[in-house]
């Protein structure tokens, strides 16, 4: 069985950094295995393609969101 570990280098701000460290279950755990384990999508079965469908998905819902109105009281 062969295993193939590609990798992509992304940029993150100090602020997402932390968030993404105080996920960690521990030190060993990598920073792939957080957003897995945060999005629960197994990356590794479709190249990532879910993972850029469940991007646009919550990008859509969050736009949904934000042009919503708030009801009056």
């Amino acid at each position: 069985m062969h295993v193939v570990c590609m990798s992509k280098t992304i940029t993150i701000d100090d602020e997402t950094y932390k968030i993404l460290k105080s996920h960690k279950y521990d030190k060993r755990e990598s920073f792939s295995e957080v957003i897995r384990k945060r999005f629960d999508w197994p990356v590794w079965e479709d190249g990532g393609a879910g993972l850029e469908k469940r991007i646009a998905e919550l990008r859509a819902k969050k736009k949904g969101r934000q042009g919503a109105s708030v009801p009056a009281r």
